[in-house]
């Protein structure tokens, strides 16, 4: 059984990486403008949540 290690330095992968170039950013797409040119990782929940809601 693979399981993931405790220790942090054993954990490869960009999650959570700084300093990625804006061309590997990701896209978020909504049938309504966001009013900003980049939304913050921690707004992804309201922008969804107000698309399904329809407001």
């Amino acid at each position: 059984m693979n399981v993931i290690p405790l220790d942090a330095t054993l954990i490869k992968g960009s999650h959570g990486s700084v300093g990625t170039p804006a061309q590997f950013h990701p896209v978020l797409i909504t049938p309504r403008s966001t009013g900003d040119r980049e939304v913050e990782a921690t707004q992804v929940y309201d922008v969804i949540w107000r698309a399904l809601m329809g407001e």
